[in-house]
């Protein structure tokens, strides 16, 4: 499942170089787990402080490009997406969580995501988000793999089934926790992934189809 050993830093100056351990996720689980997949354009991203003034979160507004998939009994698809996670910046103080992919206005995504349309979480931390970019002299867009440099991915140990993380309270919310995090003894039986599991850029047509036959919707 998506867990990952979230480590929160609240700072007034850079930090140097962190991972979390996240439990590594294949193409089929992040499908699985997802119950919204699209290409996304980031249309804003705004960052507050919670109701009790402990921990800042993300709110990042997202226009759905080409919607893949949507929970079941959807009449209609969402065209707006709205992520809510922990994380950024209010003025001089910047709360990180290291493993959690980034947003910036105006920047194109495939993502994974898990929970309602006004507020779904990144499936799998950063490994459900993976950039997409147009290449000019091929004409294709490119789906960049996800971006791992504050990530270390583990398998997950076979006897040791793990629970999803629960769907953070909003900002507005004073009960904020952060994510369930790994013990040491829960981490120690999995085996270490390298951090370039996944290092090429894939055509964006290609990514589609392997997607929507994983969903069973692909066309004969």
């Amino acid at each position: 499942m998506a867990i990952g050993l979230a480590v929160w830093f609240l700072s007034l100056r850079p930090h140097g170089a962190r991972a979390s351990i996240i439990m590594a996720l294949d193409l089929p689980t992040l499908v699985q787990e997802a119950d919204h997949i699209a290409v996304v354009e980031v249309a804003s991203v705004h960052t507050a402080w919670d109701e009790r003034h402990e921990r800042i979160y993300s709110t990042i507004d997202l226009t759905v490009i080409e919607n893949w998939k949507a929970p079941a009994g959807t009449p209609v698809p969402p065209q707006h997406l709205t992520i809510v996670q922990a994380g950024g910046t209010v003025g001089d103080i910047t709360m990180t969580v290291t493993g959690m992919g980034s947003f910036v206005a105006g920047e194109r995504s495939l993502v994974f995501l898990r929970g309602p349309a006004n507020r779904a979480q990144v499936v799998g931390m950063t490994q459900g988000k993976r950039p997409v970019r147009y290449e000019s002299v091929s004409r294709n867009w490119l789906v960049a793999p996800p971006d791992l440099r504050q990530a270390k991915l583990v398998r997950p140990p076979a006897d040791h089934p793990l629970p999803s993380p629960a769907v953070p309270p909003s900002p507005g919310h004073g009960n904020a926790s952060p994510s369930p995090r790994l013990a040491p003894s829960q981490v120690a039986p999995s085996e270490a992934l390298p951090a370039t599991t996944t290092t090429r850029e894939l055509r964006l047509d290609d990514v589609r189809a392997e997607i929507q036959r994983l969903l069973g919707t692909a066309r004969p």
